[in-house]
This record gives C-alpha cells, sequence and structure tokens, in this order.
C-alpha cells in the first residue's frame, strides 16, 4: 500500500480483497486512513454502498476488473491498472469522485470513443459470450474473434432495492454492439454508438 497523492492510495489484489471483506475491512481501512486520513468517506461508501458497479474489460491480453461503490454523496472507485511487464505487480488505485463523474468514469474504463462506421447485427452465442471474459488467453483470443471485435467488456450494476442489470459490449475496428435481445427474443450483438452508450451509463443511478 502507498499513498499517490492527498486523496488516492495504491494497493496490492489481497489488500483490496480485505477491504472488501466486511471482517477484514476495518483493520485494512485504518491502515488505509493512515496514509490518506481524507479517504474516510470513501472508505464509508465502499463498505455500504447504495450502488455498486463492477467493470470488466477484456482484450487479447488482458483480463482487468473495476469497482465502484457509491452513495448519494461519493464514489469509492478502485481502478486496476495494467503492467504488460511479465511478473509485474498489479496494483489497484483506491479514490473517491463526485457521483455525477462516474459516468465519464465508466466510458473511460470501457475505452469508448467514436467510431467511423456501423456494425452489423448478429447472433450472440452464449459460450463465445462466455468466453469473452475467461481467464485463458486462448479462449478469449478466439472468442473476440468469433464477435469480430477487439474487446469486450461488461458494466454490472446492483443497487439496493433494484433487481442487477447488466450492459455487456464488443468494441473494434467493425464498430460497436450491444448484447441485447434481438427481434427473436434470442441474445444478439446489437449495433449501437458511443452516444447511445454513455447515455446508458448516465442511468446507472435511476
Amino acid at each position: 500500500m502507498r499513498a499517490t497523492g492527498r486523496a488516492t492510495v495504491r494497493l496490492a489484489v489481497p489488500e483490496v480483497e480485505r477491504l472488501l471483506d466486511p471482517a477484514q475491512a476495518a483493520v485494512t481501512g485504518r491502515v488505509v486512513l493512515d496514509h490518506a486520513p481524507v479517504l474516510e468517506p470513501v472508505l464509508a461508501a465502499l463498505a455500504e454502498p447504495e450502488v455498486a458497479v463492477r467493470v470488466v474489460v477484456a482484450r487479447r491480453d488482458l483480463l482487468v476488473e473495476h469497482r465502484v461503490h457509491a452513495t448519494p454523496d461519493v464514489a469509492a472507485v478502485l481502478v486496476t491498472g495494467h503492467e504488460p511487464q511479465e511478473g509485474a505487480v498489479e496494483e489497484v488505485e483506491l479514490t473517491g469522485l463526485h457521483p455525477a463523474a462516474v459516468p465519464a468514469l465508466l466510458a473511460g474504463l470501457v475505452d469508448l470513443g467514436p467510431h467511423r462506421r456501423g456494425r452489423d447485427g448478429a447472433p450472440a452465442d452464449p459460450d463465445v459470450v462466455r468466453d469473452l471474459f475467461s481467464p485463458d488467453d486462448l479462449l478469449r483470443t478466439s472468442a473476440l474473434q468469433l464477435a469480430g471485435a477487439d474487446s469486450a467488456w461488461s458494466v454490472e450494476v446492483l443497487a439496493v432495492g433494484q433487481e442487477p442489470r447488466v450492459l455487456s459490449g464488443v468494441d473494434g475496428s467493425a464498430g460497436l454492439a450491444l448484447l441485447l435481445d434481438g427481434d427473436d427474443g434470442r441474445p444478439a450483438w446489437v449495433p449501437s454508438t458511443s452516444t447511445d452508450v454513455f447515455r446508458t451509463f448516465t442511468t446507472v443511478y435511476a
């Protein structure tokens, strides 16, 4: 654990696991506050969120998970870094944001950007969708190829008193598509735009 600024600390993965474990969170939280006392409301949001968001991003050489735990006043953000060097230690950055900044954060995490052309819709094979987020590099690479994508992402939202919501997408040179029910009621990759996806991100707290 190390402080990188007044309101940011970098944690090793085991430290994050302890922060998210109710039985160990208090002890680990005190260590975090020793490094950055200003994070006290952020830790409170992490422990008892009204909205919890889990973001998974997959590419051929990467499978990474980020988390956002938010109250109406503050969002606790856990962003996992990616070090391509073999043997590098994976670190997670803990910081706080105003909840209004979360849609832009999500757009950045999934690398949402403009597209010059649209994508054709296509049925979504459930096995391929599952393998898009496999920890096995070969399975993940094969699934991305079958989906005609360079990357895939999933945003899961858990809010108090609401059913879980999941939005998944694939992206690449062929364009952006979301995993939705097609006209026949079966899962399909439905072409979308970055603007529409961002608008959906703004409903995280709805």
